[in-house]
């Protein structure tokens, strides 16, 4: 593996491929945003990814690509598979699948690591593992609060100039996940069969519980505004190795 054994996983589950890469689907780009988020705090100039596209995987047979990238962590020890967030391996199995999933991934507690949860499976409690499994709901992952952390952390003479830095930062990437996060909503209402209009996509989002940056409920007109910033938004993926 790269990077001493280092790799990232993205886990596709929606929205219609029609010939394009995994890794440019809007399932992958908050993903993606997350993981270069981690990257850059972490202080590496690259981290290779796999990607995987499965709508409802039952267990690792349904998953080659994780299978196989963990599979290999423990062969040389002390490989590690980094997702953005532990819950997505289960999040869209069937609830009567989750537990035997667990227990199939189980033997390689140690070797996936997920940045919401800053820590790697095997170090999760057995309440928070269980609460992990049967509750892994779609939620709004935010990695930019891990950031601003880190960065204010500093403790050079700059601080200051760098907190401000930060702030930006903070700001611009909170923007950019909305957008993300609403184009996904638009990619699964596609998918679904239905259509995405402005009011349906706000309607949708506020229905799970998104919120604008400014904690107020989606309308047509914030809807379209948050759009067309995902217009303009490129993730950076050129340090990423997509695989179909």
């Amino acid at each position: 593996m790269p990077i001493g054994g280092l790799i990232g996983y993205v886990l596709v589950s929606h929205g219609a491929k029609n010939g394009r890469s995994i890794g440019t689907l809007p399932g992958a780009r908050m993903q993606n945003a997350n993981l270069a988020a981690w990257r850059d705090v972490s202080g590496f100039e690259k981290l290779p990814c796999a990607y995987e596209y499965r709508r409802k995987p039952r267990s690792l047979h349904d998953l080659p690509i994780l299978r196989g990238l963990l599979e290999r962590a423990e062969r040389i020890g002390n490989g590690l598979v980094l997702v953005d967030d532990l819950g997505r391996l289960f999040r869209n199995s069937p609830n009567q699948y989750r537990e035997p999933f667990l227990r199939e991934i189980s033997p390689y507690r140690r070797h996936i690591l997920g940045i919401r949860q800053g820590k790697r499976l095997d170090e999760l409690s057995d309440g928070q593992v269980i609460e992990l499994v049967l509750g892994a709901g779609r939620s709004e992952f935010n990695i930019a609060g891990v950031k601003r952390q880190v960065l204010d952390a500093d403790k050079r003479h700059d601080s200051v100039k760098i907190a401000a830095q930060a702030s930006l930062i903070v700001r611009k990437r909170k923007a950019e996940e909305k957008a993300i996060m609403l184009a996904e909503v638009r990619d699964e209402i596609v998918s679904g069969g239905g259509k995405a209009t402005l009011d349906s996509i706000a309607k949708t989002a506020n229905e799970r519980g998104f919120r604008t940056t400014r904690h107020k409920l989606w309308t047509a007109s914030s809807v379209k505004r948050a759009l067309d910033t995902f217009d303009q938004i490129e993730v950076a993926t050129a340090s990423f190795e997509e695989d179909d």
